[in-house]
Parts: structure tokens; sequence; C-alpha cells
């Protein structure tokens, strides 16, 4: 499985609130969250200024608002953690209980860096290839 949602990009600005950065969580309208909460869509992987662009595999990027009026654009990942489940109907994945019954239901097995091979999903039987950044998320089916 490729990641197919890569590129999601938004031109709305996040909400004015306090600046996140890599590693912070989000919401998936863009307000600050604890990783791995039931609030939590994204994980913000880099930041990037002006006319910059993301990775191409990022999830989806969104810009910032920051003091003073200047602005820079937050290159976002899926908020995978290890054992969290998630839907992975319509093509991308959302976060969801575990006791669900959502279409696409996987639970998250192994984030495997410094690989771009699916194949290293050895204990799941799907993976979410992130090509350029050499990394696969493997998910197993629940």
């Amino acid at each position: 499985m490729v990641n197919s949602n890569a590129n999601q990009r938004s031109t709305a600005p996040a909400p004015a609130a306090a600046p996140v950065g890599a590693g912070d969580c989000v919401s998936a309208s863009g307000t600050a969250a604890d990783c791995g909460s039931g609030d939590s869509a994204y994980r913000v992987s880099s930041t990037v200024g002006g006319g910059s662009s993301c990775p191409s595999d990022s999830d989806r990027s969104i810009t910032q608002a920051l003091p003073g009026g200047a602005r820079d654009k937050l290159c976002m990942d899926t908020d995978w953690e290890v054992g969290r489940c998630m839907s992975m109907s319509g093509g991308s994945a959302t976060p969801v209980d575990c006791s669900d019954s959502a279409p696409g239901l996987v639970r998250v097995q192994s984030i495997n860096h410094g690989t771009s091979d699916v194949n290293t999903c050895t204990d799941a039987n799907h993976g979410v290839v992130y090509q350029q950044r050499h990394f696969v998320v493997c998910v197993a089916q629940k």
C-alpha cells in the first residue's frame, strides 16, 4: 500500500494559536492536540518557510500564522502510533477506537525507519510506504 493521500494541501491557514513545530500533533482542523489522543490526527514532521514545499510524501500541509504576521507551512503525516487503530476507508487513515467496527479497521504494528520496503512488515499484513523519507508503517487488519 502506498501513501495514497500524499500531497493533500490546504490553503486555509491554521488557526492563530501558539505555533506548533516538528514533533507536535494537531487535530484535523490544525489545532494543537496531544499526540496519540482522540483529537490528534496528524504529527508535524517538519516546517518550511516562504515558498518552500513539503516532502512529496507528506500526508497533508497547512499554513500557520506566526507572531509578527509571518507564515510557515506545517508538513504533516498521519499521527501513527504503535497499537493505535485507524480506519483506512476512503484512502486515508483516521484514528478510531479499537473497539469500533469502522470499515477498513487496522492496528499499527510497527513503524520501520530507514526503509521504503513494505516487505519489512513481517508481523503485519499491510504497510503504508513513505518513499521519499524512507519509512514504512506496518498495519494489520483488525
